[in-house]
């Protein structure tokens, strides 16, 4: 890992709060059924749009639909995941 490279926790779960007994380490992050529905539909536009005129081929139509559908490792997981909420919220 670089400087800029961090590591975040990810759940998934039914619900984003947490239970009263449970913790979870800062900025941990939970993928909910709403979001994991959300990726999902990101990852058959990506892979519906990588495949019309062989656009797998060339990088540049690689990366701009990744960037589109919000997949890249800077966006996936903060566009396709909430921010856990504590249990007394």
């Amino acid at each position: 890992m670089n400087g800029s490279d961090a590591c975040v926790p990810v759940l998934v779960a039914k619900s984003a709060r947490l239970h009263p007994l449970a913790s979870a380490p800062p900025g941990t992050r939970v993928i909910t059924a709403a979001t994991l529905s959300t990726l999902k539909d990101h990852v058959r536009a990506f892979t519906a749009e990588i495949s019309k005129d062989r656009a797998w081929e060339r990088p540049e139509a690689v990366v701009a639909a990744l960037q589109r559908h919000d997949l890249t490792p800077d966006r996936v997981i903060t566009k396709h995941s909430t921010k856990v909420e504590p249990a007394g919220s």
